[in-house]
């Protein structure tokens, strides 16, 4: 299988997660929406393609950075009001999880409905002056040239190198261990345009840590050998139909 090999490096990072109370959390790794959001909105794309990804990843360690953010808050005397809700705007100092000096390996397999998401997406990377992956600040560095590369199926067990994703039913048949997150892939567009809201298809996947063997034991599970990777392709389709209960 052909995919195209993309590795990054990223000084900081922050990849939020939802619901973080009191402080802005990150995941380890950019969920598969973020790296969709990545490719889409370097090509340039106009429209919603799909594609797979598999992502993988280190990082040097995290810190906390103390911005500025505006947060809602209960209607209050002197502060400027949130017009037909009730409440104020308030802004106020919060700590926000950041990672630092990240690695990123990303495989993205393009369909060929996608092929001229590929192009594009090949030329931006290259000719964008700053891409980024995850806030608009968090600008991603190439570390080599992007290339293809051919996936071949694994035969013997290899160690992980590094973070990387998997399917829930891919990592219990491996028994692999780490953490499960229920991931965003894509959302619904039109309804994000009427209503301002993002509703998204999700999916369980395994953060699983470097270390780990993983044995030839699901096709589903690739091997890069010019870096001795395991790799699963995760399917990130394009825009769904959400309908409202």
């Amino acid at each position: 299988m052909r995919a195209l090999k993309v590795k990054l490096y990223q000084p900081f990072a922050c990849y939020s997660t939802p619901f973080s109370f009191g402080a802005v959390n990150t995941y380890l790794l950019p969920p598969p929406s973020t790296v969709k959001g990545f490719v889409h909105s370097t090509a340039g794309a106009r429209q919603d393609y799909p594609i797979s990804v598999a992502i993988q990843g280190e990082l040097g360690g995290t810190v906390y950075e103390l911005q500025k953010l505006l947060k809602f808050d209960r209607k209050r005397a002197g502060q400027p009001e949130l017009k037909g809700f009730s409440r104020s705007l308030l802004k106020a100092p919060t700590y926000v999880e950041t990672l630092t000096d990240v690695h990123l390996t990303l495989y993205i397999l393009f369909p060929p409905e996608s092929e001229e998401l590929e192009k594009d997406f090949l030329n931006g990377l290259l000719l964008k002056e700053f891409p980024s992956l995850g806030r608009k600040e968090d600008i991603a560095r190439l570390e080599e040239e992007p290339r293809f590369v051919e996936l071949d199926p694994l035969e013997e067990e290899t160690v992980l190198p590094s973070f990387a994703y998997f399917t829930r039913e891919t990592a219990t048949e491996l028994g692999l261990g780490g953490a499960f997150y229920r991931l965003p892939l894509s959302y619904d567009g039109e309804l994000a345009k009427e209503l301002g809201w993002r509703f998204f298809k999700r999916r369980d996947l395994l953060l699983a840590p470097p270390g780990q063997v993983v044995e030839p034991l699901s096709d589903k599970v690739l091997y890069d050998p010019s870096e001795d990777r395991v790799v699963e392709l995760i399917e990130v389709p394009a825009g769904y139909k959400h309908v409202l209960s």
